[in-house]
């Protein structure tokens, strides 16, 4: 293997390309099966494990096996470890898809969990302003998520290694088995790399001033409010309104959205049906993404 060079930015990210075109094409088609056999109302509540499912699947069967992926066949490019002249082990394999397909979805229920128990107040008794210092606590953890992931896109844009975290942590790099390419020039993408680096600064900058905006402005709210003021006394929803339900994951509706046959649903649960099938869960009639109409304000009425 010595006679290969590494593999670059294009290379590798051409292959996640091509690999999340077949994931997809298998989460569609596990995911037509679902709302088939059972129904829009468990596919909606299953969603994500079944996409789940879908890339466990089908990186068991290629990098767990010992095989190339469809998309790094397609450019040619071999995993190896950091001697660039050893396949990794199949535990380091194995270690590498639980890291890169595992670890989102955990963090992304998790998060949600808490979310959810903060906002209904059920397992911790706590104050109102306690559970909304919690929930920003919880965006904050979401927005720094964000943040360090396209921070560790820019390195590899700058530096052409580990385009996932997985990999990194693993030691798992690439080499291009195309013969011809060792003396050939390929692209830098360095200069993109730099571009992301400036606009995480500006991106940072923005929420800073904005967090400093928010600071100066609920202290005066608090200070205004706290002199000749009358408590209010914040009762806890013990149960759901009907009229605020969503029909398809049977929760308490999040950013309103209308069809145009006017029925109500959740903008992340009636984006994510009609993405895989352009109708109203309810009665049926045409209903693309385009037509959906998002209701501000709605649910504070």
């Amino acid at each position: 293997m010595s006679a290969y060079v590494a593999a670059k930015q294009a290379e590798i990210i051409r292959s996640h390309q091509k690999d999340d075109f077949y994931t997809g094409g298998i989460q569609s088609a596990l995911s037509e099966i679902v709302q088939t056999s059972f129904g829009p109302r468990i596919w909606i509540n299953w969603r994500h494990e079944i996409d789940l499912l879908a890339d466990l699947g089908y990186f068991v069967l290629t990098t767990v096996s010992g095989y190339q992926t469809l998309g790094e066949e397609y450019v040619n490019i071999l995993q190896v470890n950091s001697s660039h002249r050893v396949i990794p082990s199949r535990m380091r394999r194995v270690a590498m898809v639980l890291l890169q397909i595992l670890t989102p979805y955990l963090l992304h229920r998790i998060l949600n969990w808490l979310e959810t128990e903060m906002r209904q107040n059920r397992a911790l008794n706590i104050t109102p302003r306690g559970r909304d210092s919690a929930i920003s606590l919880i965006k904050g953890i979401r927005s720094s998520l964000t943040f360090l992931h396209r921070c560790h896109l820019a390195v590899f844009y700058m530096s052409g290694v580990f385009y996932h975290f997985s990999k990194r942590f693993t030691g798992i790099h690439y080499l291009l088995v195309r013969p011809g390419m060792q003396n050939s020039k390929r692209p830098s993408y360095k200069v993109l790399g730099w571009l992301s680096v400036i606009q995480l600064s500006f991106s940072v900058l923005q929420q800073a001033i904005k967090a400093l905006q928010e600071t100066r402005k609920a202290s005066k709210t608090e200070n205004a409010s706290s002199v000749g003021s009358v408590s209010k006394v914040s009762v806890p929803e013990t149960s759901m309104d009907p009229q605020r339900k969503c029909a398809l994951c049977l929760e308490t509706r999040q950013n309103s959205t209308a069809t145009p046959c006017g029925h109500l649903f959740c903008w992340d649960c009636i984006v994510e049906w009609c993405t895989m099938k352009p109708q109203c869960p309810l009665c049926r009639e045409t209903s693309e993404l385009s037509r959906l109409i998002i209701l501000k304000n709605f649910d504070q009425n």
